[in-house]
């Protein structure tokens, strides 16, 4: 064990040089040198077919990372990492030691005053550093470990490793090894028994290890609210859409009726990510639109469920807002000596498909035509990376609406990318056999206790190793995101024939994607991988 230790040491140090920032070319460089580094290694060189650059639908060209070592048998574990990484901006005038553990614990300890953190910084357990914990602790542990097991006579069982690209971004990479990975099952013969994730996670003390047996899912409803524009003189003629916009976020912003909880598990309440009106430039007239995005984290919710609970929040704001609105008009003709008229409002709220079925039902047969010929300009933009999947599907609402034949107040909701499935090894059979393995070896050999979670809240691609209701997601989110298949698209039955139960064992990390980020050497030299040998080697015997 102490070669494989000394082996991930070395590979440490030499990914953590590679500045590969997500959903950049610059992903293509670490990629490349992977693939470089396995290929030249002696299992390799005999089986050239059992490594490979995989290439899947992307405007960068980046390519998912695979190897795979043959055993005896069809059971198989996967090896799940991302070789992307967040931004360095937060290190600022420290950028340029972002990537250098020792130079930049040295300028850290003459700026921070946080008591852990110093603590940490004086603490040679502690590796600082952009990507340390996220995650380039996780390809050097297995990178290490499929060169330990290549070098083997026999064993046992196969090991695949992924490693694959714009994690921190969309996914694409995950999503684009799906095709792959259900083609290594059918070429090879392989049951796909466990994946891996080897994510850091966050402990209180470290004499306690923590293990997800699930990973939570992620939904990012798009709120569009199209009001009715006026001169701000006139207020009361039109209908500000932002002061309905606001009244949206306040029910909604931290509301834990909208958290979701299974088994204990609860997930952070919903948190608004964006929200603005659609002006460009100031000017004396009140904003046409607002929109905003609500991240919403789920366990066991589906997007239809979360549909109506947003259109009753939504319903609720408008029927206030109008109300409001009224009495304030109200109280503004008796104080201006004005004859108070009743003005008759209304906003109607509903779904982007249940806009785009309107359309078609409005019998303008160049409907469906035209929208499909407005997605194509979008995708090429978005390829040409102009324009956002964010905002691109913003302007696909803006587009829908302008065919209208009748122009009123509305709210659109829909959905945006990306969607992660939450995902959990319950769901295919207790967990217990598999903690039982970690506690042995945790407890056996470092003394360590081990405390089961049943979900990752940091959002994972596991995610994308297994599938459960996918018609019920797949009915409600492709009509209702706009730029389904143009641009973006979820494998949703390939992921259901892959159906790989997963786990997520990774080393202890502090302070991910802030200039403090820092893991625990223990762990990444020692413990997780002998926990992940230990895993392999009991869930593949025969």
């Amino acid at each position: 064990m102490e070669q494989l230790h000394n082996q991930i040491k070395s590979l440490f140090y030499e990914l953590m040089t590679y500045n590969s920032l997500s959903h950049t070319s610059s992903e293509i460089e670490i990629e490349e040198k992977m693939y470089k580094w396995l290929s030249q290694r002696p299992y390799y060189k005999s089986n050239p077919k059992h490594v490979g650059l995989h290439q899947y639908d992307d405007s960068l060209n980046r390519k998912v990372v695979w190897s795979l070592v043959k055993g005896s048998g069809s059971k198989t574990i996967v090896l799940i990492h991302h070789h992307d990484i967040v931004g360095i901006e937060d290190y600022g005038c420290l950028s340029k030691c972002a990537f250098d553990s020792e130079t930049l614990k040295c300028e850290l300890l003459k700026t921070e005053k946080d008591k852990e953190i110093l603590h940490d910084l004086g603490d040679n357990q502690w590796i600082f550093g952009r990507g340390s914990a996220d995650m380039r602790a996780a390809m050097a542990i297995h990178m290490g470990l499929i060169d330990y097991y290549s070098e083997m006579k026999s064993f046992d069982g196969n090991i695949i490793m992924i490693s694959v690209p714009d994690e921190e971004y969309l996914s694409e990479g995950m999503r684009g090894a799906i095709s792959l990975l259900n083609d290594l099952k059918e070429n090879y013969d392989l049951e796909y028994v466990l994946g891996i994730d080897s994510e850091p996670h966050i402990r209180e003390t470290q004499s306690e290890l923590v293990v997800h047996t699930g990973s939570v899912g992620k939904l990012l409803p798009l709120i569009y609210v199209q009001g009715e524009q006026t001169h701000v003189s006139n207020l009361f003629d039109g209908l500000n859409p932002v002061l309905l916009m606001s009244d949206i976020v306040r029910r909604t912003e931290g509301n834990t009726n909208l958290a979701d909880e299974w088994k204990g598990a609860c997930t952070p309440p919903p948190t608004w990510s964006y929200v603005r009106d659609r002006k460009d430039i100031y000017d004396v007239s009140t904003p046409e639109a607002a929109y905003g995005l609500l991240s919403v984290l789920n366990l066991r919710r589906t997007p239809g469920n979360l549909i109506d609970q947003l259109k009753y929040h939504c319903n609720n704001a408008c029927k206030d807002m109008i109300e409001q609105m009224d009495m304030n008009y109200w109280k503004y003709c008796r104080k201006s000596n004005i004859e108070y008229v009743n003005k008759t409002r209304h906003v109607n709220v509903q779904t982007y498909a249940e806009l785009i079925k309107q359309l078609e039902n409005e019998g303008d047969h160049k409907v469906l035509s035209n929208l499909e010929s407005y997605m194509r300009n979008l995708k090429e933009k978005i390829n040409l990376q102009s324009i956002t999947i964010q905002e691109a599907s913003l302007q696909m609402i803006e587009f829908a609406l302008s065919l209208r034949k009748v122009k009123e107040p509305v709210v659109i909701i829909g959905f945006i990318p990306p969607y992660y499935p939450p995902v959990s090894l319950n769901d295919f059979y207790s967990s217990e056999k598999l903690l039982g393995i970690i506690r042995n070896k945790a407890n056996d050999y470092f003394g360590l206790g081990v405390r089961e979670e049943l979900y990752f809240m940091g959002i994972s691609d596991l995610s994308y190793l297994s599938l459960n209701n996918q018609s019920k997601v797949g009915e409600t989110l492709e009509p209702n995101m706009p730029l389904w298949n143009h641009g973006y698209k979820i494998p949703f039955k390939a992921i259901a024939s892959l159906q790989i139960p997963g786990v997520n064992i990774g080393p202890w990390g502090k302070d991910i994607h802030k200039r403090t980020e820092r893991v625990y050497w223990k762990d990444v030299v020692e413990v997780v991988p002998s926990i992940l040998k230990k895993v392999i080697d009991d869930m593949t015997s025969n």
